[in-house]
């Protein structure tokens, strides 16, 4: 696949971080910066402000690699996964805090009822790592989110494609299988996965093929949660 890029020059937000638009080719972060997401050439080190990503798409995704710190505001943002791409938003072996602003929509379109296959809306696999989700006045004391507040709406579409947690692709490897270190801090979430799949969790059957791999260390300490089960599936568990 070809990402397109623009030939404009690299924006930065007032705040510093990086800006990034997932519709003008698949965002990659690692440990030297980030590339693509309409950027002219990959950055050469990773921006200690972090990165500012919007844009509509259902052909590329956004994917923080392993051992990667950052800081991800996202605004507005709509993502469709597919077949190629899986997963919206994979932040595995990471440590990672995602702000949100606005409505954003991710939606899992990857999965199958037979074999070991299946995405996530926000991808984690593994028993390492950290993710924080919150919207943008979570550090003010005393904040209680509202309507004003940024929203993440994520939805498995279909058999054991998940919202948040771990994938079903990976549920057989053990360094990759399993749920953990998540913080909801603030942030409007509407979360189900699709059947089978907890709406905030590790994959079918994780447990079953790696005993030490499972759903971990979920705090939620702000923020409005609709967490939604299905067939076989909780809102949030295992």
């Amino acid at each position: 696949m070809v990402n397109k890029v623009s030939e404009k020059p690299l924006k930065k937000t007032k705040e510093g971080q990086t800006m990034l638009d997932v519709s003008l080719g698949n965002i990659r972060i690692n440990q030297t910066g980030a590339s693509g997401g309409g950027l002219s050439e990959a950055e050469k080190e990773l921006n200690p402000n972090g990165y500012y990503i919007t844009g509509k798409t259902n052909n590329y995704n956004v994917i923080v690699a392993r051992g990667v710190k950052t800081e991800l505001t996202f605004d507005s943002v709509e993502i469709e996964s597919n077949a190629t791409t899986q997963s919206c938003v994979v932040v595995s072996h990471a440590d990672v805090t995602i702000t949100l602003k606005g409505i954003n929509k991710w939606g899992c379109n990857f999965g199958s009822s037979s074999g070991y296959s299946g995405g996530a809306a926000l991808a984690k696999n593994g028993m390492d790592g950290s993710l924080i989700l919150q919207c943008e006045y979570a550090c003010q004391e005393g904040h209680q989110c509202d309507d004003d507040c940024g929203t993440l709406i994520a939805k498995g579409n279909v058999v054991h494609a998940g919202a948040i947690g771990s994938t079903m692709t990976n549920v057989q490897q053990l360094s990759e299988a399993g749920f953990c270190n998540f913080r909801i801090r603030g942030g409007n979430l509407e979360v189900s996965g699709g059947t089978h799949v907890a709406g905030i969790g590790a994959a079918c059957n994780t447990q079953a093929h790696n005993a030490s791999a499972y759903t971990k260390n979920i705090y939620i300490s702000g923020g409005n949660i609709k967490a939604t089960g299905t067939d076989s599936g909780p809102g949030i568990g295992g």
